[in-house]
This record gives structure tokens, sequence and C-alpha cells, in this order.
């Protein structure tokens, strides 16, 4: 999910970046687009956002594998039985905090979780 994704860029790939959130059908996004059809950054039918992020900026770190293996759990391994524990508890986060309004407490919440998971593999 598109949540995982924005903590792996804000944590590990551009601290800086302004994230934004466009409404469902706006194809005209200024910066660089992700998990949205047609990004460079996207889910593919064997791999998902985060994992294509992971592998372009090359970001080998054994937790950041954990995590994506749980996002990989989450985005691609839908129909199937889940391979990893915490896949569930992560998925109910992660739809708590896409239920929010505020986009910049959603990304406030999602950066203190993943912190919090990357931390306590």
């Amino acid at each position: 999910m598109v949540i995982a994704s924005i903590w792996l860029i804000k944590r590990f790939i551009a601290p800086s970046a302004a994230i934004r959130f466009y409404p469902r059908g706006e194809w005209n996004m200024a910066g660089i687009a992700f998990d949205v059809p047609n990004a460079r950054f996207r889910r593919y039918h064997n791999k998902a956002t985060f994992e294509t992020l992971l592998e372009h900026y090359q970001l080998n770190d054994k937790q950041l594998s954990y995590i994506a293996r749980i996002i990989h759990d989450i985005e691609v391994n839908i129909w199937e039985k889940k391979r990893m524990a915490e896949t569930s508890e992560v998925q109910n986060a992660m739809h708590e905090f896409i239920m929010q309004k505020d986009s910049k407490k959603i990304i406030a919440d999602c950066r203190g979780y993943f912190d919090r998971l990357y931390e306590r593999r």
C-alpha cells in the first residue's frame, strides 16, 4: 500500500520530499508519481510498489527486506495464504491510516508506525 512507500521515501530515499495526495482520476500530477498506473514506481503482478522502490534505490537492509515481504503479502499475495506473521496487523494499521482525512496526519502516523516496525526486527 502507498502508506508503506511514503514511509520508505521519507525515511530512506528523500526525507525532504513533499508528499501530495491527488484525487482519484487526476492525471496532471506534479513531481514523481508512485503507486499509480503508468508510474515508474508502481505495483506489478509480482512486485509491490515498496519493492520497486527498494530495488531502484538499491536499499539492501534486512529490516527493509522483511517489511517488503509483509507489503508483498498485502499488495501482491492477495488471494493466497499470508506468509508473514505481521501481515494482518500491518494491513489493519494501514487501513486505519488511510481512513483519516488529514494527509499530514496520515504521513506522521505511518512514519511512527513503520519506524516502530523497522526497529522491532
